[in-house]
């Protein structure tokens, strides 16, 4: 026979809709009623009907729709990227708006303490709240999180403990290097720029280049790897330019395109050019096109499932991780091996 409702508010002495809303995790209870609740639906082997489910969320989306639940989108003019802020925030709030939500764009830096910034959050009526890619870990650190219900659309140099977004770094790196030997490309050069710490995205780019050295070693082909840290940029390009002259691969894999302006200000031979980072749509260089808007949509979505199972603040010992696939872009910066030699400089 199903444990229901009842059963768990029969034996807690307690209302129906006081156990609903517990194993919700609504905050309108005590954190101490709430984990009584869920104990007491574990004890006594409850499981929630799927059937009823479907329909009390489908009335729950309706419900908030006409009441516009409030979503407020964090940004911060001292963060660096803007422009990945200004695409992921365009492309959140547009799908977040279609899911029937209120959307507010929300500036950290307006407010004069963090405080402020918690009480205009709670005073709106704010239910979710969803960033960009983040770069310090302090910024979110005074902010009432556990009150939210929380997304990230991308990762920086922060990844966020609670719901995310984000490229498939590792994918990334991968794809890139099977299109190089698809055109065959024989010594292939991975060039790496690190961020200061332990970055996820820069670990991740790094497993899958020593990966792909050892897979396609046994076929012949030759990955040589290069690792740079962003700071001194001048240090580092004089470091690239000797990998460059020792290594000679006929392509480069770089982050972005500076590998290729490095390479023609020390007028070095230019090679095939592929860039993980292909932000220019218009561009001629072949690698990847940042899923800008798919991971904005897919972070907007996790944000919708967070706030209708009532899932808030930073709790979860495995939050929910989501990686976008990469899209690979031909172009004229990596032409077939036999037509390097020959290819024109890229403008």
């Amino acid at each position: 026979m199903r444990i229901t409702l009842s059963d768990i508010a029969h034996k807690l002495g307690m209302s129906k809709s006081t156990v609903s809303i517990g194993l919700r995790n609504d905050v309108r209870l005590p954190a101490a009623t709430r984990d009584k609740i869920r104990r007491a639906a574990t004890e006594l082997g409850y499981r929630p009907d799927p059937n009823l489910a479907a329909i009390a969320a489908q009335r729950w989306r309706h419900r908030d729709q006409r009441h516009n639940v409030g979503v407020a989108l964090l940004e911060s003019a001292s963060e660096p990227a803007p422009h990945l802020r200004k695409a992921y925030l365009h492309h959140a709030e547009a799908r977040l708006e279609q899911l029937g939500y209120q959307v507010t764009r929300f500036n950290l830096d307006a407010q004069p303490t963090v405080a402020a910034t918690n009480r205009i959050l709670i005073a709106r009526g704010i239910r979710g709240v969803l960033v960009p890619p983040i770069y310090r870990n302090d910024l979110l650190a005074e902010l009432e999180l556990p009150r939210f219900s929380l997304a990230a659309a991308g990762v920086a140099r922060w990844l966020p403990p609670f719901a995310a977004a984000t490229k498939d770094a590792f994918e990334g790196v991968s794809l890139c290097l099977r299109r190089m030997v698809e055109l065959g490309y024989r010594r292939i050069g991975v060039a790496l720029l690190r961020h200061e710490g332990k970055v996820p995205d820069d670990a991740h780019r790094l497993g899958a280049a020593l990966e792909a050295r050892q897979r396609y070693g046994e076929d012949g082909i030759i990955i040589e790897v290069w690792e740079g840290r962003i700071g001194d940029m001048g240090s580092e390009m004089t470091s690239f330019a000797h990998w460059y002259r020792a290594k000679r691969p006929q392509a480069v894999l770089a982050f972005n395109r500076f590998a290729l302006d490095w390479i023609d200000h020390a007028g070095l031979p230019r090679p095939g050019i592929a860039t993980l980072s292909r932000f220019d749509r218009a561009s001629e260089l072949a690698g990847l096109e940042p899923q800008h808007q798919r991971i904005a949509e897919a972070a907007a979505e996790l944000l919708d499932q967070e706030i209708r199972h009532h899932r808030i603040g930073t709790s979860l010992d495995a939050p929910p991780r989501l990686l976008i696939p990469p899209k690979w872009i031909d172009a004229p910066s990596l032409p077939p091996a036999t037509a390097v030699r020959t290819q024109k400089r890229v403008q």
